[in-house]
């Protein structure tokens, strides 16, 4: 699927035997540099689902939320989602998962890390909100 770069929309929602369900996430989908929408990124520790896949998807619109914020280890990392170019984004919602959560609030070293990954994620400039959770 990543092959089809000029992509702009994937949406995918329904009832299979009564069970919900969406369209998952998949490897590489930095490279569908024309997608203006894509609800929700989430980062894992492997190749193919960092934050960097987020750096040429310059197109998106709307509200995107990105989820599993620790698992970027720098602010350089960070810096590579190139939020400060997705013009037409108007709402961003930063994600920790739960367990983060609880380890942030007992690590000094984390927040330090935590308030350079925010210096990085520069905000869009048309962004109309912006959540942190």
């Amino acid at each position: 699927m990543n092959k089809l770069v000029n992509l702009r929309f994937i949406k995918v929602e329904g009832d299979l035997h009564g069970r919900e369900f969406k369209c998952p996430q998949f490897k590489g989908i930095g490279q569908l540099i024309s997608l203006q929408q894509l609800d929700t990124f989430k980062i894992e520790n492997k190749s193919g689902w960092k934050i960097s896949e987020l750096g040429g998807l310059n197109n998106l619109h709307g509200k995107l939320v990105v989820r599993g914020l620790q698992n970027i280890t720098c602010k350089e990392e960070a810096g590579q989602a190139c939020l400060k170019r997705k013009v037409h984004l108007e709402e961003l919602v930063l994600d920790w998962t739960e367990e983060e959560k609880e380890t942030i609030v007992s690590s000094v070293q984390q927040e330090h890390v935590d308030s350079q990954m925010f210096d990085a994620f520069l905000s869009p400039p048309n962004k109309r909100a912006q959540q942190c959770h």
